[in-house]
């Protein structure tokens, strides 16, 4: 019969290195999870449109916005006013002794430089003096800005975007489209916010720029479900809840900035798995 080796093992201090570990790789995974998801929301918010982070991004966004804008609104120029009222001055006034003092052609030009800058009381009473109306020369209704009423009303779809047929809704002064502009493309930024709202909730908003950050909280903002030091299943839910965020970030971005995110945490959790069992004496 073959000679039996027998090998004690004293197992205690085994036992409380794998406590150890244990113990440290809960809290550990669950910081890294928190880190990645914060990471992955990042990603996402890079991800959203208009695409990026810079100031190209942030430009790309505020130039669509214009475009929209100035679908609905246009200036006495960019309708033609001064060839319609020049026509129909000189219509007006067939047969009829003419103004030496005004031609036609001065006089449209005159009308459109008043609405240009918003005298609309003077450029009515041109218009009275050379015996046009204001429905001869457009159907479009001139006047001060309204607030953005027109705007608001030919935006449209899950995006709230005008549409590319949208025909002018009001003659105005350039100036003031270009100030409802600049406050309307403050805007630009909000689906990517509800992603920024997200990384500020688990660690900040480091790496998200402030153009996209200054439109925290609006429409819906994002929210987060942190269940990272659950052991059975740890998890963290992000939340984006601008109405048309589906419109802004296709399902192949969003797969890729998850997949992405995903092979950096499971890198990240190894690399501190090791570093934990070499610091333990594994």
């Amino acid at each position: 019969m073959a000679n039996l080796i027998h090998i004690k093992l004293q197992d205690v201090r085994f036992r409380q290195k794998l406590s150890d570990y244990y113990r440290d790789h809960v809290i550990s995974s669950s910081k890294i999870l928190r880190s990645q998801a914060r990471l992955l929301a990042e990603n996402l918010a890079f991800q959203t449109q208009p695409f990026g982070k810079d100031q190209q991004a942030r430009q790309m966004g505020e130039m669509a916005v214009e475009r929209d804008i100035r679908k609905v609104y246009k200036t006495a120029g960019e309708i033609g006013l001064s060839d319609s009222l020049s026509y129909s001055i000189r219509h007006a006034t067939r047969g009829q002794e003419k103004n030496k003092s005004q031609t036609p052609d001065n006089a449209a030009k005159a009308f459109v430089y008043l609405v240009s800058k918003g005298k609309y009381t003077d450029a009515r009473k041109l218009l009275q003096r050379v015996g046009v109306s204001e429905q001869e020369i457009t159907q479009v209704p001139i006047g001060k800005m309204d607030g953005g009423q027109s705007h608001q009303t030919a935006r449209h779809g899950t995006r709230k975007r005008v549409s590319k047929n949208q025909l002018p809704l009001r003659v105005v002064a350039d100036g003031q489209i270009k100030t409802y502009i600049n406050k309307i493309r403050r805007n630009v930024g909000i689906a990517k916010a509800g992603w920024a709202a997200c990384s500020r909730i688990i660690g900040g908003t480091r790496g998200i720029p402030q153009w996209v950050t200054r439109n925290i909280g609006r429409a819906g903002g994002g929210s987060v479900a942190d269940s990272s030091m659950d052991k059975r299943t740890p998890k963290v839910q992000l939340m984006n809840h601008v109405p048309w965020i589906d419109q802004c970030l296709s399902n192949s971005q969003l797969s890729q900035a998850v997949r992405i995110q995903y092979e950096k945490m499971v890198k990240a959790i190894d690399k501190a798995m090791r570093a934990e069992a070499k610091a333990i004496g594994f």
